[in-house]
């Protein structure tokens, strides 16, 4: 069977299968090299709700060579890099077998998010959070599940509808002359342009769902508030303070006795030193 017959077949078959609830196509019909695969998080894990976003190569030589498979949208999972989505899973190395399809391999990677393997990671900041305090990590995998797999704030190919990052609402007005859209210039406080557009005078209602607007970088990456307190206490910023505790597994009040305080505190005052 040809691979592009098997590929096929394999799209049908995952289609049909509405239990297992997998979505498989092709990114463009006229390259079957290149597919999005997609399955929502597990009930159970801090990653239910989640709508998780594939992306998937096919080898020329497949099914006797696994597919490439990265996660697009961010996962904080130990096996899951939390920068390029790359995952490490043995089906997508040495323990492939052509009798594999991709969608029992997507079905496997739904499973990853239920029983994760930090002695294997592919993360090494997120296996030892996973590994040092479950539930600190389960708060954290869950917020970025929140913010990055919520299925109202993703477009089909896994982007964020709203990233977090505009710092105007969009909203529309009508041109009454020419019956179109029209956008208009503002300025940021950063003294950037940002386009808005304008529909009728109404203003867009503000998303349901969290966005990067509505956390803190401590937050994002687990690290309490009272950690943080008590290095923004000695004057340091937050942007360097946060960093440099994720450089050193610092997520809790308990992690900075026994002279760690002080080992962060003379990091951070040789950082500023050298700038």
């Amino acid at each position: 069977m040809s691979t592009a017959k098997r590929l096929m077949r394999e799209i049908n078959a995952a289609k049909n299968d509405k239990e297992a609830n997998i979505e498989l196509y092709f990114k463009d019909p006229n390259n079957m090299t290149q597919l999005t695969g997609s399955f929502y998080g597990p009930e159970d894990t801090p990653y239910h709700k989640g709508k998780f976003i594939v992306d998937i190569t096919i080898p020329s030589d497949y099914p006797f060579k696994p597919p490439q498979m990265k996660f697009h949208n961010k996962v904080y999972h130990p096996n899951i890099s939390s920068v390029t989505g790359a995952i490490c899973l043995d089906i997508l190395k040495n323990k492939w077998s052509p009798v594999l399809t991709l969608k029992s391999t997507l079905i496997s990677l739904q499973a990853l998010l239920c029983e994760p393997i930090p002695d294997d990671p592919q993360d090494a900041e997120v296996a030892t959070h996973y590994l040092k305090d479950i539930d600190s990590f389960n708060r954290t995998a869950k917020l970025w599940t929140e913010i990055y797999a919520n299925p109202e704030n993703l477009q089909k190919n896994g982007d964020l509808i709203d990233d977090g990052e505009s710092s105007e609402e969009e909203s529309y007005e009508h041109d009454e002359s020419s019956d179109e859209i029209t956008k208009k210039s503002k300025t940021a406080s950063d003294g950037s342009s940002v386009n808005t557009s304008k529909y009728r005078s109404k203003t867009k209602s503000k998303p349901k769902f969290r966005t990067l607007r509505d956390v803190s970088e401590a937050d994002l990456y687990g690290i309490s508030e009272e950690v943080m307190d008590v290095f923004i206490a000695k004057k340091f910023e937050t942007w360097d303070i946060v960093p440099m505790l994720r450089r050193h597994g610092i997520k809790n009040i308990e992690d900075i006795l026994n002279g760690v305080e002080e080992m962060i505190t003379e990091k951070l005052e040789e950082e500023y030193r050298n700038d």
